[in-house]
């Protein structure tokens, strides 16, 4: 068994990460529950405290009742379905047969993919020598957005697209 101070220690280095999860959580919780009891207009400069009016007005709207109760089952249908077919696999795939190690890579495949998709997808933008296309870049060349579009991704250099401007680190 674990002495106190053991315990001790572990919690007081859970903490600093528990605090800072904490914050990035109900910060935007709690300022959008404030932001729910405000009446806020921001081009005309109205903003006033109205309480739980906007609750009360939901909670009389046949819409938001057929709303919660579409999402309620979606949520309960999805969830359960999920789990069912998860715990299936699971099962399926803790048996010993031949090709069970590909068959696991397979199933992976559909979460690896989007992160290193998305990884590729940044790699021009941190090479010293590729300048990103932005809206901008087709007004400045005389090209419009497609055309940026499309000669950035055949990666074209050619006059009137914007790879074919210099960056600032001269690439």
């Amino acid at each position: 068994m674990r002495d106190r101070s053991e315990i001790r220690t572990g919690y007081a280095l859970l903490l600093p990460a528990l605090a800072v999860m904490s914050l990035v959580a109900l910060y935007p919780i709690l300022g959008s529950f404030w932001l729910s009891l405000r009446h806020r207009v921001l081009p005309f400069g109205i903003d006033s405290f109205i309480g739980l009016d906007h609750f009360k007005l939901l909670v009389q709207t046949p819409r938001f009742w057929n709303s919660l109760g579409v999402t309620c089952y979606f949520a309960v249908v999805s969830v359960t379905l999920e789990v069912a077919l998860g715990v299936g696999i699971a099962l399926l795939l803790a048996r010993k047969f031949r090709g069970v190690g590909w068959i696991r890579a397979v199933i992976l495949l559909p979460w690896a993919i989007p992160t290193a998709v998305t990884a590729k997808s940044w790699l021009p933008s941190w090479s010293g020598s590729t300048l990103v296309a932005t809206s901008q870049a087709g007004s400045q060349t005389g090209g419009g957005d497609a055309e940026v579009a499309v000669g950035v991704a055949r990666g074209s250099s050619s006059p009137g697209t914007a790879a074919s401007i210099p960056n600032s680190t001269g690439g």
